[in-house]
C-alpha cells in the first residue's frame, strides 16, 4: 500500500524550502556572487570601562611593568597575548603624540575596543600608532574625528600584525597607513581620510581584504611589492586605487574581487607587473564592454589607467540592480532577491501538487463508489 501524502508532511516540506531559502541567503562574508560586505553598517561596542587617560606608551622593555595594572591582562605569548582593551584616550595632554604607542616590541599582543579621541598633534600624531612592532592585533577600535596624521600608524617597518573591524573616519589627513611586512588589513572601514584612507608605504607581502574605504581618497601604495588587495569596496573616492603614488614603483601586486565605484578615477597604476585580476577580475562601474555569453565576466579587458597599461582580463559583469549596500542583487523581480522568487515559486508548486493530487484521489474514489454502486 501507497502511503499517504499527509498534512503533517507537507508542512515538513515547505519548512524545508524554507530553510533553504534562508540557508541561500547572502550572508556577512564573500558569496558565491562575490559581493562584498558592507562594513559601513558595522559598530563596536561602546568602550569606557577605562576613561581617565591621556595616553598609553609601552615599549618591549616595560610590558613587564604594564603587566601590573588592571587595564592590561594575559602575558605576551601566542596563547595569551598581552591585551590592552575598553579604554578611552583622551589625547589632548600626550606627551608621545599619541593616544596608544606601541614601539619596538616582539612580544604578542592585543588592542581591542578603545576609542582614541581629541588628537590634535597634525603631522606629529596618531591615534594609535604601532612602530617597529611585530605579533600586534589593532581589532575594534574607533579612531576618528582626530587633528592628527593618522588613525591608525603600523610603521617604521613592523611585521606579522593584524589590523582589522576598526573604524577610522574623518581624520584630518591618512586613516590607516602600512610600513612593514606580512601584515593583514581587514574588515576597516575607512571614510574621508582626505590623505588616503589606505595606504602601503615600502611594505611587502601584505594582505588588504574587505575593507571598506570611501570619500577623499582611497587606497595607496607607494614603493610596495607582491601585496594582494581583494574583496574591498571602494567608493566615492577621488581615485580608488593608485599604483605607485609619490614616485618609485610598486610591481607584482595582485588586485582582484574589489568593487569599483563612483571614483572619479577608479584606478592608476604606474607600476610594473601588477596583476589586475586572478580567475575573477573585479567590478568596475564605469566598465564600457559586455557579456554576450552571460557568463558574469566582461567580453573584453578593461583598461587601467596609467603608464603600465594594465588590464584586467576578467572584469565581473554585473547587470543586477544595485542594493542599499552598494552592491548588486541579482533580481528576477525588481526589489526581490532570487532566492526569494524561488522559494515563493516552490511553495507554490508544492501546494498545486497537494491540490492536484488531492482532487485525484477524491475523482478515483468518486468513480470507484460509482462502479461499486454499479456492480451492486
Amino acid at each position: 500500500m501507497k502511503r499517504k501524502f499527509t498534512k503533517k508532511k507537507f508542512v515538513i516540506v515547505v519548512l524545508l524550502v524554507f530553510c533553504g531559502y534562508f540557508y541561500l541567503l547572502p550572508t556577512n562574508t564573500m558569496n558565491s556572487q562575490n559581493r562584498p560586505v558592507n562594513l559601513e553598517s558595522f559598530e563596536i561596542k561602546s568602550a569606557g570601562y577605562w576613561t581617565n587617560f591621556s595616553y598609553i606608551h609601552i615599549t618591549d622593555l616595560n610590558w613587564s611593568t604594564a603587566e601590573s595594572y588592571d587595564w592590561v591582562s594575559g602575558d605576551g605569548s601566542w596563547a595569551n597575548p598581552y591585551v590592552i582593551e575598553n579604554i578611552v584616550i583622551d589625547t589632548k595632554t600626550s606627551p608621545t603624540s599619541s593616544g596608544i604607542l606601541i614601539e619596538n616590541s616582539s612580544v604578542y599582543f592585543r588592542i581591542e575596543n578603545c576609542t582614541i579621541i581629541n588628537n590634535t598633534f597634525g603631522a606629529g600624531g596618531s591615534a594609535i600608532r604601532v612602530e617597529n612592532s611585530h605579533n600586534g592585533t589593532v581589532i575594534g577600535n574607533n579612531c576618528s574625528n582626530n587633528d592628527a596624521w593618522g588613525g591608525i600608524d603600523v610603521t617604521q617597518f613592523s611585521n606579522n600584525n593584524t589590523i582589522s573591524g576598526n573604524i577610522v573616519n574623518d581624520n584630518i589627513y591618512a586613516g590607516i597607513a602600512i610600513m612593514g611586512d606580512d601584515n593583514l588589513v581587514s574588515g576597516n572601514t575607512a571614510i574621508n581620510n582626505p590623505g588616503g584612507n589606505l595606504g602601503l608605504l615600502n611594505s611587502n607581502n601584505n594582505s588588504v581584504s574587505g575593507n571598506t574605504v570611501k570619500g577623499a581618497s582611497g587606497i595607496y601604495l607607494m614603493n610596495s611589492d607582491i601585496n594582494t588587495i581583494t574583496g574591498n569596496i571602494i567608493s566615492d573616492n577621488v581615485w580608488g586605487v593608485f599604483l605607485d603614488f609619490g614616485g618609485g614603483s610598486s610591481d607584482g601586486n595582485v588586485l582582484y574581487n574589489n568593487q569599483f565605484r563612483n571614483n572619479t578615477v577608479n584606478a592608476w597604476d604606474n607600476g610594473t607587473n601588477n596583476q589586475w585580476n586572478k580567475d575573477v577580475g573585479n567590478y568596475w562601474d564605469d566598465y564600457g564592454g559586455e557579456d554576450l555569453d552571460d557568463d558574469g565576466v566582461g567580453d573584453t579587458p578593461y583598461l587601467v589607467s596609467g603608464t603600465a597599461g594594465s588590464k584586467d582580463y576578467f572584469p565581473i559583469w554585473d547587470d543586477g540592480l544595485e542594493d542599499d549596500n552598494g552592491g548588486t542583487e541579482p533580481s528576477a523581480i525588481p526589489g526581490y532577491p532570487i532566492y526569494l522568487i524561488i522559494g515563493i515559486i516552490g511553495v507554490i508548486f508544492l501546494i498545486k501538487v497537494k491540490i492536484i493530487s488531492s482532487k485525484s484521489i477524491n475523482s478515483i474514489r468518486a468513480l470507484r463508489d460509482e462502479q461499486k454502486v454499479k456492480i451492486s
